[in-house]
């Protein structure tokens, strides 16, 4: 078993390698994301002509999409997001459940939950998003010309604006989340 580490802030690194020690110590490879993992952890780099089964993600929600972004193929990868972030919404372990989890993956009994993907592209950009792509003018005020179009090529909407929001599952189900939280903070009632 191969897994990749990527770790957001600098905090993280001891965490990290307690999770490092007791993978190696079971047979695990444990390859670096970037460069600066090898640097703070001493492991090799991942030079992307090798599978990897799965990454680790230690930070908070941007970590995970900062990933997704940044990583070639990232987005054919299975990601363990161990949450150290305020809000990890994202996250699907967190520190103190590790133990457990590490030793579950070991032993291979975990499933892999797929979610759906945006692709979005414009005349001098592409990027794949995990939660949302806004859609927006650089000048406020003024409305642009927005086309969606489906993957296979069918038009979904075509309109002038002042800007578009489209999530996936996961990004509406933050949004939700966010907007609730937000209401309560202000002390609006919840229904």
């Amino acid at each position: 078993m191969r897994i990749m580490m990527y770790i957001g802030k600098y905090e993280d690194y001891a965490l990290a390698k307690l999770i490092i020690n007791r993978l190696s110590s079971n047979g695990v490879e444990v390859v670096a994301a970037r460069d600066v993992e090898v640097k703070n952890l001493g492991i090799p780099k991942w030079d992307g002509s090798q599978d990897v089964d799965m990454a680790m993600v230690i930070g908070g929600d941007g970590t995970v999409l900062r990933f997704i972004h940044e990583v070639t193929n990232s987005i054919n990868t299975p990601i363990l997001h161990i949450g150290t972030g305020r809000v990890n919404y994202l996250s699907d372990v967190s520190a103190r459940e590790l133990p457990q989890v590490l030793d579950r993956i070991v032993k291979g009994e975990y499933t892999i939950e797929e979610r759906l993907t945006l692709k979005a592209v414009a005349k001098d950009f592409e990027c794949t998003a995990l939660n949302e792509v806004l859609v927006k003018g650089v000048d406020p005020g003024h409305l642009i010309n927005v086309t969606i179009v489906e993957d296979g090529g069918e038009e979904i909407m075509r309109a002038r604006m002042d800007g578009v929001i489209i999530a996936t599952p996961t990004g509406s189900t933050a949004y939700a989340w966010r907007q609730e939280a937000l209401l309560s903070i202000v002390g609006w009632p919840l229904s």
